[in-house]
């Protein structure tokens, strides 16, 4: 059965997904208590776009061993009433995936109950005016919280209970607010150029277990500077912030000195008219602020960005570009400078309009 669950992990790293999905209902019909291939196949499934029946395999992903959320009380929401009665709803993964999943919240509470969001400290002052929760508490990975409440869930698993399908994901609106005051600032701060404003991100979290493959090298990322009249200004934080101290290129502005936190990269983005990010937190916070995002994707890419579109049904405003093979950044950095140079082009036929008509 393991030799099975390889393959399959196989054909799923290379977007065979119905050849894995086929593998993995045959492992578990070997082993229907198989950990890996129940998740495996979740993952499968969601990236198949067959998401109902996706998410109630992703569950298994807490019976695996690296799965460290610390346990709550109880008991689970499953399918109990929910009317008057208090859930507690707990953040578990990444910040982006706090970003895309936190829409899901008013769903849960127009069940008539009273919700209480733990979310990821990074990013209280961000959600803190979001609909669909009574009362915000931080995330706290060593204990559990001394609450009262009737039943616990994770974020990530509101879909499975909320039996989400492509149809009823809920719209990218009105649930990230930025702060104006620093919003403010940086108007002032970037108001002297007229260039079309683009914020990159070429790297993620290197803790991440594809952070090798879903990261874009520099030097390749760099190349997309020979577009002209583009202002490119980095957010990109952490180890990362190094390569472009190495790179022999003025051409980019790092604005890591600036950002402190999740609100601070929310007030630069809400005055750039583009961002390019690898897929990390950076590219689920644009999308969530409904600001022009591209999101640049290794072949192999995350279950949520789904396979051939160009679109994403979690954010309006976001394009996907994507490998044509693996490791091919080149092909999608070329297509990076092209889309690029039509649209610095259009802005700068807009922006002449504009002065004309004044």
């Amino acid at each position: 059965i393991n030799t099975i669950i390889k393959i399959a992990i196989e054909k799923l790293s290379g977007n065979k997904l119905d050849d894995s999905i086929c593998l993995l209902r045959k492992a578990i019909e070997l082993d229907n208590n198989n950990v890996e291939a129940h998740f495996t196949l979740g993952w499968a499934l969601l990236k198949n776009q067959q998401l109902p029946e996706g998410w109630l395999e992703y569950e298994w992903r807490k019976k695996r061993d690296n799965f460290h959320v610390t346990p709550r009380k109880g008991p689970v929401l499953e399918n109990q009433s929910l009317v008057n009665k208090t859930v507690l709803v707990y953040d578990e993964q990444g910040a982006g995936d706090t970003l895309q999943f936190i829409r899901f919240l008013p769903l849960l509470k127009d069940k008539g109950c009273r919700v209480i969001f733990q979310c990821n400290p990074d990013l209280r002052e961000l959600c803190s005016k979001a609909p669909g929760y009574d009362v915000m508490i931080p995330l706290h990975h060593t204990h559990v919280p001394d609450l009262c409440y009737d039943y616990d869930i994770s974020l990530l698993s509101l879909p499975a209970y909320l039996n989400i399908d492509l149809e009823s994901v809920p719209p990218d609106t009105n649930y990230i607010f930025v702060n104006q005051e620093k919003s403010k600032l940086w108007k002032e701060a970037l108001k002297n150029s007229s260039n079309l404003k683009v914020g990159i991100v070429w790297a993620g979290n290197p803790k991440h277990v594809n952070d090798s493959i879903r990261s874009c090298p520099i030097n390749e990322l760099v190349k997309i500077t020979a577009v002209k009249n583009v202002d490119f200004y980095s957010l990109q934080k952490g180890e990362p912030v190094k390569q472009l101290e190495e790179l022999d290129n003025n051409l980019i502005t790092s604005l890591d000195n600036y950002i402190m936190d999740y609100s601070d990269t929310a007030a630069i983005i809400d005055n750039l008219d583009l961002i390019i990010s690898v897929d990390t937190s950076v590219a689920h916070l644009a999308g969530s602020m409904q600001k022009k995002v591209w999101n640049i994707l290794a072949y192999n890419n995350e279950w949520r960005w789904f396979l051939n579109r160009d679109d994403s049904p979690w954010y309006s405003s976001m394009k996907l570009f994507r490998q044509p093979k693996p490791n091919d950044w080149d092909s999608l950095i070329n297509e990076l400078i092209k889309e690029l140079s039509i649209l610095s082009a259009n802005y700068n036929i807009g922006k002449n309009v504009v002065k004309q008509l004044h």
